[in-house]
């Protein structure tokens, strides 16, 4: 088992090199969940992973460059809030403050107001006026979000500028969870979707999962399947394969604070997992020094 799975790292290795010409960025999702940011940007920078999504203050921003870390800093929009139209407002208020006051930080990656907003089903108008307000604030930085849903992300595509997909091992209607194939076939139904509307030069990036959200409530099924480090592999071959522009995972930690679900720790409760998603930088690094 140990030679096959070395055999499998060289190859990706190799396989990076050759199938993309330029610079995947890599990032990890679910450092919040540490006490001290410091220990967590250490270790996204230690890993050489480059992006977080967990620096939305200037003060965490301050923290991740001092790590050489970006961020995509995320204002977190729901469905609800777009249905009333106080929280609207005082939401797009927050978020034309945060866009001018972080503006100009030097770690500011991209700015994702919205995750998801396919699978929410949240208005379009509500997504192009956001959008909007934003790029009349910062018209340099690029506009991130995650899709979810192939059959409705078509409507969102022409207002970010950035545009990841999450193809995660959910659970079917018809039972069982999907197979580690999904990553294959969202990825290129977005590239087939950005070119029927001519956005096919836009950046694609894509979310693998890499987590066990284990509900609390007894008899429970989980939503979603953690995938077992040879599937991880296999995961990131399909997304080199289809030369995406970006490889963030989630996540190092999901759980923490909430009622519904146990808290799950990558490093701690699957260190096989983990093992497997730190080569995730390594994979790309020939990239990277090729294109300095």
């Amino acid at each position: 088992m140990k030679f096959a799975s070395l055999f499998l790292i060289v190859f990706l290795l190799c396989s990076a090199s050759t199938t993309n010409a330029g610079h995947i960025y890599t990032g990890l999702y679910g450092v919040w969940a540490w006490d001290d940011m410091d220990e967590a940007f250490k270790l996204l920078a230690d890993n050489k992973f480059e992006i977080t999504d967990d620096a939305n203050n200037r003060t965490n921003l301050d923290k991740a460059h001092k790590r050489g870390i970006k961020g995509i800093v995320n204002f977190g929009l729901t469905r609800e809030i777009t249905e009333d139209e106080k929280r609207w407002q005082s939401y797009l208020n927050a978020v034309a403050k945060g866009v001018t006051a972080m503006k100009d930080h030097p770690a500011v990656f991209a700015w994702c107001p919205v995750d998801e907003p396919d699978g929410q089903l949240i208005s379009v108008d509500k997504i192009k006026t956001l959008t909007k307000l934003i790029r009349s604030i910062d018209k340099t930085k690029p506009i991130f979000t995650v899709f979810d849903n192939p059959e409705k992300w078509s409507s969102y595509i022409p207002y970010f500028d950035i545009i990841a997909v999450d193809p995660y091992l959910r659970r079917k209607a018809s039972g069982g969870y999907e197979s580690v194939d999904v990553v294959n076939t969202w990825l290129k139904k977005i590239r087939t979707d950005l070119g029927k509307l001519k956005f096919s030069k836009k950046p694609v990036w894509v979310v693998l999962g890499a987590f066990s959200l284990e509900p609390k409530e007894p008899g429970a099924t989980a939503n979603y399947k953690k995938p077992s480090p040879e599937e991880f592999n296999q995961m990131l071959q399909m997304a080199l394969n289809n030369k995406v522009d970006g490889i963030m995972v989630y996540s190092i930690s999901v759980g923490k604070g909430t009622a519904d679900y146990y808290r799950w720790d990558m490093p701690v409760n699957d260190p096989a997992l983990w093992e497997a998603v730190k080569k995730v930088p390594l994979v790309t690094e020939p990239l990277i020094n090729k294109a300095n």
